[in-house]
């Protein structure tokens, strides 16, 4: 195989953007559909992928392998050419829609707002001219919108696994993540259409929530073990020091199938809102913020590290024209070594923990979608 080629269709709001991802009044920030926004989410999946094979600890064998794939700088100055050109052509994409949040019936917003709101939240704009602190609302690339996306290789490079790991890395983008802002919040979300589907395992097809789990478990299989040509048993820490699509560190689950992409986003949104917004009855309000705060970060009224990418994942996949909605869960290393945080309540006293509890995000998926169901890989 010298190209690999397939059409892929958005299911939910792609939010994309470069250094200005905001508009401008000289027009500038508008989303642009463009190779580097794939690349990126193939690196993220192919670390996760790698990592599953190889463990957590063999940091300098997954960068080695992924230079050889995508490229990059190598020690004592030199560099590897990426064996992987993606293009993007045909692009077929439904005119550009500025983020509003839903309003009531009387014009003000929602409250609490809607469960899409509620998951794209800080696309709408924020701020006043007033204060100098402006922040425009974004524009998406609406759902239904399609492009063919090309991946060549150096035929006389590349050998097999090369482009099998391209391939791989690129399905469990499209499968299980998405692109662009708010990707892990269902944004993004991209189904593959049609195209040449060399190395991908069987498309998904429409069926109960089991049936659906059970062929995504059996694709994710048959990937691992068709790489894992060394018969590797990995060593991962539990957390993993990264996210590593593993069977320990990495749950998955089936939460829901709609004949609308709005209604799985919805209710994925409104399940969330209820859950994080009521404090349970055995625990303050401050001891509660620090528990969610697994979810993601940042989190008002929390000291600590201002930013951590959520370890869930919320992705919304067109099967059959249907829509079914996925979660993935990597219970991974939440803070970096010796980092905590913490709260100081009504005394002046600052209170202090590493969360780390995905518990609490697996008893959301247990109380919000009862008849969830998980996917089983080896």
């Amino acid at each position: 195989m010298k190209e690999f080629r397939v059409t892929l269709e958005t299911v939910t709001p792609m939010f994309l953007g470069g250094a200005e991802p905001r508009p401008t009044k000289d027009g500038k920030g508008m989303p642009e559909l463009r190779p580097p926004s794939v690349r990126g989410a193939m690196r993220y999946w192919f670390r996760a992928l790698i990592g599953g094979i190889y463990g957590d600890e063999e940091k300098e064998k997954i960068q080695e392998i992924e230079r050889h794939v995508f490229g990059g700088a190598a020690e004592k100055d030199t560099s590897h050419a990426s064996q992987v050109a993606i293009r993007i052509e045909n692009q077929n994409l439904k005119e550009l829609k500025k983020y509003e949040k839903i309003k009531a019936k009387n014009g003000k917003a929602l409250f609490p707002p809607a469960g899409r709101d509620y998951l794209y939240w800080s696309m709408d704009q924020s701020g006043s001219a007033q204060k100098g602190n402006l922040l425009n609302a974004r524009y998406y690339i609406p759902p239904e919108s399609s492009f063919d996306l090309y991946m060549t290789f150096k035929s006389m490079v590349a050998p097999e696994i090369i482009m099998k790991y391209a391939v791989y890395s690129f399905w469990l983008a499209v499968e299980l993540g998405g692109i662009g802002a708010r990707s892990r919040r269902t944004a993004g979300s991209l189904s593959i259409y049609n195209g040449e589907m060399a190395y991908l395992p069987k498309s998904l097809q429409i069926g109960t929530k089991k049936n659906i789990a059970d062929q995504l478990g059996r694709a994710i299989s048959f990937i691992r073990e068709t790489l894992n040509t060394e018969k590797i048993i990995p060593n991962i820490n539990l957390p993993s020091k990264f996210d590593v699509l593993h069977p320990s560190v990495c749950k998955i689950w089936i939460l829901g199938v709609a004949e609308s992409s709005d209604s799985i986003v919805k209710a994925i949104g409104e399940k969330m809102q209820m859950y994080r917004s009521h404090t349970p009855v055995d625990q303050n309000k401050n001891t509660w913020l620090l528990e969610r705060s697994v979810f993601g970060m940042p989190i008002k009224g929390l000291k600590g590290p201002e930013r951590r990418s959520s370890p869930l994942w919320l992705k919304v996949s067109k099967v059959d024209n249907y829509y079914v909605g996925f979660a993935t869960l990597f219970k991974s290393q939440l803070l970096p070594n010796g980092e905590k945080l913490g709260y100081e309540d009504s005394g002046g006293e600052r209170h202090f923990k590493s969360p780390a509890d995905y518990g609490i995000v697996e008893n959301w998926v247990r109380k919000s979608f009862a008849d969830a169901m998980e996917v089983v890989y080896d």
